[in-house]
């Protein structure tokens, strides 16, 4: 059901109410779905939301529907499961079937045994370069 907040100075007044109408053979189900706008009568008696009951939105349903209009409804939900006995789904062609590969019950195979070793290179260290020597002399003694 869907209502407004406030509406003639009343709370959550309903103004429309989804409904389904069902049929069933004992076995299977079949539903037809619908929703129907609620006018709002000022002069009408006002229930508060949290008291509706069932029966009361069933009868707003079918005041709107008309007797002809509920007669419809559940003529097309005894359409709809008997229909289903001679709706046509699609098969593949005989002669591109696949057959389901074969099953084998037989556990993985288990191997007990430690990982293998890679040979890794050899990590040479880079050679060490000692620095030039410093002098601590005056520059005009260097450039002679």
């Amino acid at each position: 059901m869907e209502s407004y907040p406030q509406a003639e100075g009343q709370t959550d007044v309903v103004v429309k109410v989804n409904y389904s109408c069902a049929a069933t053979d004992g076995t299977y189900s079949a539903a037809v779905a619908g929703m129907v706008n609620l006018k709002l009568d000022p002069e009408a008696p006002y229930t508060p939301y949290a008291d509706l009951t069932e029966d009361q939105v069933v009868g707003w349903v079918k005041e709107v529907l008309g007797p002809e209009g509920v007669q419809e409804r559940q003529n097309a939900a005894e359409q709809t499961l008997a229909y289903r006995f001679y709706h046509p789904v699609t098969l593949p062609n005989p002669w591109s079937v696949v057959a389901p590969p074969e099953v084998v019950d037989a556990p993985p195979e288990v191997v007990d045994a430690p990982p293998e070793v890679v040979d890794a290179p050899e990590v040479v260290a880079p050679e060490v370069v000692a620095p030039p020597e410093v002098v601590d002399a005056p520059p005009e003694e260097i450039a002679e």
